[in-house]
């Protein structure tokens, strides 16, 4: 058996089992991100729940609770579906540093 021949089946052999190596690899990527992701979700609607309850329209403390004034002058308007507290904590994942 030649040499490049040899090579060749060794390459096919290893192929099928580095590329497991390799999704399996990305998939363990995903999963750590997918829970990175959730564990800021999680820290951000705490932030959030506590600003609703310690609302005041008197005070405003930052933006979250601009929006969430928002949220209340909006109740009853055209903008009530668009102004809501589920896209207020998307926001604020989008404009959070990373």
């Amino acid at each position: 058996m030649t040499a490049g021949l040899y090579h060749d089946i060794l390459v096919k052999l290893e192929f099928p089992s580095s590329l497991y190596r390799y999704f399996k690899f990305r998939a363990n990527v995903a999963e750590e991100s997918f829970s990175i992701s959730q564990q800021l979700n999680d820290y951000f609607d705490r932030i959030i729940e506590t600003h609703q309850e310690s609302f005041d329209p008197t005070d405003i403390r930052d933006y979250i609770d601009v929006y969430l004034a928002e949220i209340h002058q909006a109740k009853d308007g055209d903008l009530a579906s668009v102004v809501t507290v589920k896209n207020l904590q998307a926001t604020v994942l989008q404009v959070s540093p990373r």
